[in-house]
């Protein structure tokens, strides 16, 4: 029985340098600089510096590179799936859901706030975090309305997967026109 030496098994199932680069300007044209700039910057270095080896340190650097693209590909996918929960769930709060067991009942009309900031900063992170912590509370308490109703949450998860086609497609057609307006917002 023959002995498999590091990286031969990867090495199989490395994509060709070609097909890497292909991945990283995808990460790009995904908007991968939004989540990890520096990650981002780091595939193209470690790309650009695997092309300019041969051999076996080609070879271990083309290693490295794709399992960083991969790994880098999931964290990117997962972010954008967390994107959407924010604006489905303010659409399940207005168009709500009606349901004959009567627990997952949802009178939807609910008013919500949904903002965004231009640019992420120490200082603006604070004031949005005090301010949803008060916001979430004071409405609550206001309006009766249980801010921890998980079966409102799994609305929430129902309606993020339209969103997130949505948000990919452009498609507008059918919505209220608060969930809309936000979609157009967030895709421009």
């Amino acid at each position: 029985m023959s002995e498999v030496g590091p990286g031969d098994v990867a090495a199989a199932s490395v994509p060709e340098p070609w097909e890497l680069d292909r991945q990283i300007v995808a990460l790009r044209a995904a908007g991968a600089q939004r989540l990890d700039p520096l990650r981002l910057h780091y595939l193209e270095v470690l790309s650009a510096r695997a092309q300019a080896q041969s051999g076996r340190v080609q070879s271990l650097l083309q290693d490295k590179l794709a399992q960083a693209v991969a790994d880098f590909q999931a964290r990117l996918k997962q972010a954008h799936s967390l994107e959407n929960a924010p604006l489905a769930q303010a659409q399940a709060l207005m168009v709500g859901k009606h349901d004959a067991d009567g627990h997952r009942n949802f009178p939807g009309n609910r008013p919500s706030t949904f903002l965004l900031l231009d640019e992420l900063t120490p200082a603006s992170l604070g004031a949005l975090i005090a301010l949803q912590e008060h916001r979430v509370f004071v409405s609550g308490a206001i309006w009766g309305i249980n801010s921890f109703d998980q079966w409102g949450v799994e609305l929430g998860k129902v309606l993020a997967k339209d969103v997130q086609a949505r948000l990919a497609s452009g498609n507008t057609s059918g919505l209220d026109g608060s969930t809309a307006g936000l979609l157009a917002r967030l895709r421009a």
